[in-house]
């Protein structure tokens, strides 16, 4: 069995998110998400669901969207973070 972790600076609305560091005409209001193959949230430095490894391979899809953060209404602009990708194995 395996889990997955996705790690980086954290949104300042919501530390499940990860920040918009884009410094060159950044959007705003909004940080970049991570979701699962069903749909569910993989929340900023929180292990993901086991994945089954049993077979020797393994696929893990997931999707990254723009969220909204914060009170105003989001603006155009760059976006960009950086976000580590950990596999557990156990």
């Amino acid at each position: 069995m395996a889990k997955v972790t996705f790690g980086g600076e954290a949104d300042t609305t919501n530390s499940d998110y990860f920040r918009n560091q884009a410094t060159d005409s950044p959007a705003t209001g909004v940080a970049v998400a991570i979701f699962d193959n069903k749909g569910a949230l993989l929340k900023n430095n929180t292990e993901g669901a086991d994945v089954d490894i049993t077979s020797g391979t393994a696929t893990i899809p997931f999707t990254v969207k723009l969220a909204k953060s914060g009170a105003d209404a989001p603006t155009k602009g760059a976006v960009q973070t950086t976000v580590t990708y950990n596999v557990t194995y156990y």
